[in-house]
């Protein structure tokens, strides 16, 4: 009996050492893994931390879903945004392009027109945008937020008058300094970007292109009812004398296509418009130039113009850095479109200017 309880004790220390061997050996490898992947895991962190927002800009908002700025037919949200920061930012971001893109057309082709060249911008601008009206850019229909901008800007034009009524040194406000600046909220980037004149025009053109769709223009304040008659009798002749002007520069354009000649730039060499990104110099602004870039909100806009601008030339866009204004008149702004060599230039300081705007001010929401 003796002889037969040694060896199964034997067996049993030897099964307990297997046991320890394998344990140890698992430790060993747990160890080995855990070392291995920390500086991995370390570093994608901080690859996620690099590609976050920068500080300038909210969480609240966000760049368009995989860095595409979309139209209604492949937004990828599915859904409304609520965000009043972006709808500012993309209502008047989405104003000042097309406006400037009016301009540089007028001026590069030369393109007739009756009246002011100021009045005229406004009208193709207007036109330009009619044409973009199912464009959305992260959730938010653009001509939406175009209409909800001009309308927080009616307001606060509204608000600024009964403040000026009220103040006292001739109805100057304190906050307000010689040159019509607000010292603490704008820039003279920022002076002269809209005023009753062109918000008359533009809401014209925009009402009479369909006045039962955009009935909330006169609704909001932005077209008086007196006015709005006419501007629904006279848009068809508007419509007209825009479409013969474009088609002598051979410059084709699908939402004015039935008042153009068939055939227009089919014999022409057609130019896509081109957009540029150039790094700034000024490290108050790279931080909102990366984020501009990343959002495609430009390459959605000229995406659309291409697909609906057919130009007989090449113009070109450019996203830099301007400078600082050597005083602060806007009159003293630098000259943003060479006209001869079809050149607009869009500046980081007035697009930092137009966020800071939608921030810090009492933003109105788009209605529905």
């Amino acid at each position: 009996m003796a002889g037969l309880i040694i060896p199964f004790f034997r067996a049993v220390v030897l099964i307990a050492l297997v046991l320890i061997a394998v344990v140890f050996i698992a430790m060993v490898q747990s160890g080995s893994a855990q070392e291995s992947t920390g500086p991995a895991q370390t570093a994608q962190d901080q690859v996620l931390q690099n590609d976050a927002s920068p500080d300038l800009l909210t969480p609240s908002l966000p760049s368009p879903q995989d860095g595409q700025a979309a139209d209604s037919a492949d937004d990828p949200d599915g859904g409304p945004n609520e965000d009043p920061v972006w709808a500012y930012f993309l209502g008047k971001t989405g104003f000042v392009f097309y406006r400037d893109m009016a301009d540089l057309l007028i001026q590069h082709f030369d393109l007739s027109h009756p009246g002011d060249t100021a009045t005229a911008r406004d009208q193709l601008a207007a036109l330009l945008l009619v044409s973009a009206e199912g464009d959305q850019y992260n959730g938010i229909p653009l001509m939406q937020a175009v209409l909800g901008w001009f309308n927080s800007w009616h307001l606060a034009m509204q608000e600024d008058q009964a403040a000026q009524q009220q103040a006292p040194s001739g109805g100057k406000d304190a906050d307000e300094d010689e040159t019509g600046t607000d010292s603490a909220t704008g820039t003279a980037w920022a002076i002269g970007s809209l005023n009753p004149a062109q918000m008359a025009t533009i809401a014209c053109v925009i009402y009479g292109s369909d006045p039962a769709r955009w009935r909330r223009v006169v609704d909001e304040g932005l077209l008086a009812p007196a006015q709005a008659g006419d501007c629904a009798a006279g848009f068809a002749d508007l419509r007209q004398s825009w479409a013969r002007s474009l088609a002598k520069a051979d410059i084709a354009v699908v939402s004015l296509a039935s008042a153009q000649p068939a055939g227009i730039s089919s014999t022409q060499e057609l130019h896509p418009l081109t957009l540029q990104y150039r790094s700034s110099a000024d490290p108050t602004l790279r931080d909102i130039a990366a984020w501009i870039r990343n959002s495609a909100l430009f390459d959605g806009l000229v995406r659309h113009l291409n697909e609906t601008v057919k130009l007989p030339d090449p113009l070109v866009i450019t996203l830099e850095s301007c400078g600082p204004l050597p005083t602060a008149s806007p009159d003293a702004a630098p000259e943003m479109i060479d006209a001869s060599g079809g050149n607009l230039q869009l500046c980081y300081e007035v697009l930092s200017d137009i966020y800071g705007e939608a921030s810090t001010q009492n933003v109105e929401a788009p209605p529905e």
